[in-house]
């Protein structure tokens, strides 16, 4: 399957939350990469995908998202 690449900014708490995953996996040898497309796989994967991330999105901007 073809890839494209694309910058992405994160606050830095969730860089921060990622390179804790990557120190605790280093036996997976994991890239932030694959951390950010397998979220993004397990998200945009389902029924309902579109109106769970819109939900979301209005949270976030709201201030009402969880972290």
């Amino acid at each position: 399957m073809k890839k494209s690449s694309f910058g992405v900014r994160i606050e830095d708490e969730l860089l921060d939350k990622l390179s804790e995953i990557i120190d605790e996996s280093r036996y997976l040898n994991i890239t932030r990469s694959e951390i950010i497309e397998t979220v993004l796989e397990t998200q945009l994967n389902g029924d309902h995908s579109k109106e769970r991330i819109q939900d979301l999105i209005i949270k976030r901007r709201e201030g009402r998202l969880n972290r």
